[in-house]
């Protein structure tokens, strides 16, 4: 991930960098991908982080995101066990409950995400700073 000026929001964005070379040896996989920036651009759910432009050049495709300053869950959790610092009981009540209330709207959308894991999971929290 890349930290980027966003003309469209006047303000920082993040700015994700995929290699064509990557996906151009299997064309089924390039196609999927481009679907899938396609339907990501269309969300729109205060959980999920918003897709703000998708571009592509010779060498990359390029998506421009929002930018969550703290980055994903592992890399917080892996910053509070250096310091020992913890969330409360509470705290993973309400990340988790923010994770399924994104769950049910990309279901609810017909969709489905087939990459939960700690690193997909953006957060803004101060723990761990």
């Amino acid at each position: 991930m890349h930290e980027a000026m966003s003309v469209k929001i006047g303000g920082k964005c993040a700015v994700k960098v995929i290699k064509k070379s990557k996906v151009a040896e299997d064309k089924v996989w390039e196609e999927l991908l481009k679907q899938e920036l396609e339907i990501i651009q269309k969300l729109d759910h205060p959980h999920i982080v918003r897709v703000l432009d998708l571009c592509e050049d010779e060498e990359n495709y390029y998506i421009a995101q929002e930018l969550i300053k703290n980055g994903n869950l592992f890399e917080v959790l892996q910053k509070m066990k250096e310091k020992d610092v913890k969330f409360s009981e509470r705290e993973i009540a309400d990340i988790l409950y923010q994770i399924l209330l994104a769950i049910n709207y990309i279901h609810n959308s017909k969709l489905m995400h087939r990459d939960l894991k700690l690193e997909n999971i953006m957060v803004d929290v101060q723990k761990g700073k």
